[in-house]
Order: C-alpha cells, then sequence, then structure tokens
C-alpha cells in the first residue's frame, strides 16, 4: 500500500526515520511518500519527497488517484 505523509514538522521526519529503521516502509508492501509544502525544503527522510503541494498533479485528490494511495497521513 503507498502511504501519503503530509509532513514538515519535526515529528513528521522522526516518524519516517524510526518506520524506515523498523522495517514498516522498507517492503513491497509498503511504501511512504513525504509531502513538504514549502519549494526550497527538502526533509532528510529516506523515501521519496513531493515539495510543493499537488498542484503540478492536478490536485492532492487528482494525485492519490492517480498514484493509488491507499491511506494519508496527516502531521502537519
Amino acid at each position: 500500500m503507498k502511504i501519503l505523509l503530509l509532513g514538515g514538522t519535526a515529528d513528521a521526519r522522526v516518524f519516517t526515520k524510526r518506520a524506515y529503521e523498523k522495517g514498516l516502509f522498507n517492503t513491497n508492501d509498503h511504501s511512504l511518500i513525504y509531502s513538504v509544502a514549502g519549494l526550497v525544503r527538502q526533509p532528510d527522510v529516506p523515501c521519496e519527497v513531493i515539495s510543493g503541494g499537488f498542484t503540478q498533479f492536478g490536485g492532492l485528490k487528482a494525485y492519490i488517484r492517480s498514484e493509488g494511495i491507499g491511506a494519508v497521513l496527516d502531521m502537519t
């Protein structure tokens, strides 16, 4: 399952790093995509990062549908 994490906070970065350390997203079964609103900020996380919002994909709803996102974690 693909999981979209709406991040941008220290808690979100810590969660992401710890989840990878525990092997929660290191499998073919689960993947994590970390989203941060700012274009300039590139968080140091061990997964795919989307920066600058979802307008470039036609909006959040369109992105969730096109990528087959199964869950959204709001950690903003």
